[in-house]
This record gives C-alpha cells, structure tokens and sequence, in this order.
C-alpha cells in the first residue's frame, strides 16, 4: 500500500464508509484494512455497556467490603466491639 492509497483510506475512514468498502476501493483484503483502522467499540462518551454497568456495580461492591473490613479490624484492633457487632 503505497502513501496514497493510505491517504485515501484514511480519509474515507473519517467519512463514515465501513471497512468492506474501503477494502474494495483499495483492491485489499478486508482484514488488512481493518488492522489499520482504529478500534471501534468502547468509545469514550458513548452509553455504558451491560458488562461496564456490571463492572462498575462489582467495583463498588469490592470497595464497599474493603471498607467494612478495615473498619472492622480498626475496632477489633481497639477492642470496641459495639462498633464491631454494628458492622456484621
């Protein structure tokens, strides 16, 4: 692929055209354009994803129980145990 046909890719790229069209107008193989191309899922801004949503409610979670866990040892640690029965 020469600097032009580069160039053309790219441009078409930007313009909305998918990667099968690109590939035909270039007289490539669909694969070697897409490998060119950038990434097209997950993009910054876009609506969360199901799998995101679950992530980040499993993160919360994850954080939530690590801080039950260390103010559970920091009252174990000063033997208050209202404030450990309180967190059970």
């Amino acid at each position: 692929m020469d600097i032009a046909e580069g160039k053309a890719g790219c441009c078409a790229a930007s313009t909305g055209t998918d990667a099968a069209e690109i590939a035909e107008r270039m007289g490539k193989d669909l694969r070697t354009v897409q490998t060119f191309l950038p990434y097209s899922r997950g993009q910054y801004g876009q609506e969360e994803t199901d799998d995101s949503v679950k992530s980040k409610k499993y993160r919360e979670r994850m954080n939530a129980a690590a801080e039950r866990m260390t103010l559970k040892e920091e009252a174990v640690a000063k033997n208050d145990l209202a404030v450990y029965k309180r967190l059970l």
